[in-house]
């Protein structure tokens, strides 16, 4: 089972052992969330703005933002790749994201 849960409050030291790996393999996302929550840079406050995790499954997070998203646009530093292979297609019309996937049946 898939859960999707919409963080309001981190604990970013919960996040260490997955800062960690993801940094050894090259991601900085993970480390830049975890900075730019603890400084308080980025909440995820914004309009149109939130930070969800998922549990289990990918497919089941793309599923909720269909219903929310026409596109899904997020930004990175260096998980682009992440990202391509997800679906997403890299564009720079946007100065507030480097990637949009497009849903083609939105809800």
């Amino acid at each position: 089972m898939t859960t999707i849960t919409r963080i309001m409050e981190l604990e970013v030291a919960t996040l260490d052992g997955l800062r960690r790996d993801s940094s050894q393999e090259g991601y900085r996302f993970i480390k830049r969330l975890c900075d730019e929550w603890a400084s308080g840079t980025n909440r995820f406050s914004a309009p149109g703005e939130a930070l969800f995790l998922a549990t289990a499954g990918e497919e089941a997070v793309v599923a909720h933002a269909r219903e929310h998203f026409t596109p899904l646009r997020v930004r990175t530093e260096s998980a682009g790749d992440f990202y391509a292979a997800r679906g997403f297609r890299r564009d720079d019309s946007d100065t507030e994201a480097t990637h949009v996937l497009q849903f083609t049946n939105a809800a």
